[in-house]
């Protein structure tokens, strides 16, 4: 018994010790060891920020479809609560791969589990990219380009909140760099990567087609370096055509399942409202409504358009980085110099026509149609390879002049490596700490902000809002509201709002003096309660309600069973914005006329709800919501 027992001890430490060996060896040998510092590194900031941030705009959509992907157990059709018109809802307009992603985490570990998809794979691609810069230039730019890429802002926001991009990102350089290594070395496997990269980049958004663009793009310009500086035959200056062409037709096939639904679902590829080159040959299920759209034209104040020259300061990071000005300048350099010795470099001719199409397709598309911000994402991802290999590049330089210096003191403090650690502190790591903790705070910032300003704690009245109605109401409400993600996910209710599908007339109840008006359109589009929220009477992109009309004579005092919190904090708007209040000087006159007029209305019976006076709505309690004022009848 003995002798088993030992020989049993003797192979248990053979075991250990070749599997220490081989851990070893992986690790170490071959620099493995930096990818898992670098992934806790990565993720040890971005997460816990990402789970404390509350789950707003976007970010609720996309929780929403999760959510009932969970709750259903199967894909749906429509975005949960949301309608655009009486009897309308708002189609899935994307492949649904992204959702399944947040099914798969809420299944796990609930909302803590969804909010932790997007910043493992902004964690994921923080990794790929150092691995394949490594493969490319070694591991010491890979380590600086990786570093760089942490900070980088766009990067950072898509993926702290639910947001697709960060998918995007991942999928985007994985298709891009195996495509770059199967046309330099024509390997199979690097075939499969690119296929599986750019499948997976169609089965998640629409910004797959501008990376098929960018690659049908480029490879003309690869078969005209082909043809003249590698094989003249026509078998060989052809490969980048057939390449192209077998990842494009690969990766449709792979993502067909996801695709063919989302034309099941929305009728199209496109999302609403859609480009007029896609619904020539495809009718999209959803409809924009033209007059939803002209009211939309005519309140929205900003209006996004880049000119050129700033489209093209995105390639450098003049528009990336949310540090202070020097660090921004530093950065921009590194990455000018990089971009430099990348297009000399004639070993990497291949590798400078992929990036240049890439990055120039994107510049174009932003600057032309005026491409959502988070479309830069894959600019950004790219332009982190060029940051590091301008940094490297530069530290070497001035490492070998300080190896030829003749001053004594610098020989004197082993000049070489006192210089490059100074440089890399200077010209990536502490710029990347600074823009990393700016970037924070300008999250927390953000998740408490809309378009129309700041307001610290408003996402916690958010919150108990939605609960308040979640409480009071059955599933038959609809609530009008500006932020309506918010309404929706923190309420579990159907909400409305202003879009280009429709309630073109949903701003009229806001701003007509009328009652007898306002009362018609919320009973066509049968509307329960209304939802004003701190911040959407400023004039912005999204916040489209009216700043006169509602807004002046709304009764801010709150019943007693609204949290004291919400009361609170709507006392405390009033009294910093009095002229936008119902004791305005100006107004004082009307109000007190619609006021007689809106008695006059709820003894008659025809209208009672958010147009109704304070002795009124202490009433029916089930007519009342927190931050809200109901409207029913």
């Amino acid at each position: 018994m003995a002798e088993v027992s030992n020989a049993a001890l003797v192979r248990l430490e053979r075991t250990i010790a070749t599997v220490s060996k081989g851990l070893r060896n992986a690790l170490i040998a071959n620099q493995n060891w930096l990818i898992l510092l670098l992934f806790i590194a990565d993720v040890s900031f971005r997460l816990p920020l990402a789970l404390s941030l509350a789950l707003q705009g976007d970010s609720a959509t996309h929780a929403l479809v999760g959510e009932q992907i969970v709750a259903t157990g199967r894909l749906p059709n429509q975005i949960p609560y949301f309608v655009t018109d009486p009897g309308k809802g708002w189609p899935v307009a994307y492949p649904q791969f992204f959702f399944v992603l947040l099914a798969g985490g809420y299944a796990v570990a609930g909302e803590a589990g969804l909010k932790a998809i997007s910043p493992l794979l902004g964690s994921l691609t923080v990794v790929f990219l150092f691995v394949f810069a490594r493969r490319l230039y070694g591991v010491k730019v890979a380590a600086l380009s990786a570093i760089v890429l942490m900070g980088e802002r766009h990067l950072f926001i898509v993926t702290i909140e639910t947001l697709m991009e960060s998918a995007v990102a991942l999928f985007t350089l994985v298709a891009f760099f195996e495509f770059h290594y199967y046309i330099e070395k024509r390997r199979n496997r690097d075939l499969l990567g690119a296929i599986a990269g750019l499948a997976l980049l169609l089965s998640t958004k629409q910004q797959a087609y501008v990376a098929i663009l960018s690659l049908v793009l480029t490879t003309p310009l690869l078969a005209a370096f082909f043809r003249l500086h590698r094989e003249r035959k026509p078998a060989g200056w052809s490969f980048p055509f057939r390449a192209a062409l077998a990842t494009i037709i690969g990766a449709l096939l792979i993502a067909s399942p996801w695709l063919v639904l989302q034309i099941q679902t929305a009728g199209t590829v496109d999302y609403p409202p859609g480009l007029s080159i896609t619904q020539s040959f495809m009718t999209p299920k959803w409809t924009v409504d033209p007059d939803s759209m002209r009211v939309l034209n005519s309140i929205r104040a900003v209006v996004f358009y880049v000119p050129p020259e700033q489209a093209a300061g995105f390639l450098v990071y003049l528009q990336f980085y949310t540090a202070p000005i020097p660090f921004l300048f530093v950065i921009a350099i590194t990455t000018v110099v990089g971009y430099l010795v990348i297009a000399l470099d004639r070993t990497k001719r291949i590798f400078a026509i992929l990036l240049s199409a890439n990055q120039v397709t994107y510049v174009f598309l932003l600057w032309y149609w005026a491409l959502p911000w988070r479309y830069l994402v894959a600019v950004a991802v790219f332009s982190a390879l060029p940051a590091g290999l301008g940094a490297f590049r530069i530290i070497e330089l001035a490492g070998k002049f300080a190896l030829r210096s003749r001053i004594r003191p610098v020989k004197a403090l082993e000049s070489y490596r006192v210089i490059s650690l100074s440089l890399v502190l200077f010209l990536v790591v502490v710029p990347t700490v600074v823009n990393l903790e700016a970037n924070r705070n300008q999250a927390l910032i953000g998740n408490q902000s809309t378009t129309g300003g700041i307001f610290w704690g408003r996402m916690e009245y958010v919150k108990e809002a939605g609960a308040w109605i979640e409480r009071n109401t059955n599933d038959s409400a609809l609530i009008l509201g500006d932020r309506w993600p918010e309404v929706a996910y923190y309420s579990h209710r159907r909400v409305i709002a202003l879009s280009e599908l429709g309630g073109h007339d949903l701003p009229l109840i806001y701003s007509s003096w009328d009652p007898a008006e306002a009362k018609a359109i919320l009973n066509y589009y049968g509307i329960t309660h209304i939802w004003i929220s701190q911040l959407q009477i400023d004039r912005s992109w999204y916040e489209w309600i009216p700043r006169h009309g509602l807004i002046d004579y709304v009764d801010y005092s709150l019943p007693e069973s609204v949290p004291e919190s919400i009361n609170h904090h709507l006392r405390g708007r009033v009294e910093r914005n009095p002229t936008r209040g119902p004791t305005s000087a100006t107004l004082r006159e009307p109000v007190r006329r619609l006021r007689r007029l809106l008695r006059r209305e709820c003894r008659d019976g025809r209208l009672r709800g958010s147009m109704e006076s304070n002795e009124r709505r202490r009433g029916d309690p089930r007519s009342r919501s927190a931050g809200v004022h109901g409207c029913v009848d």
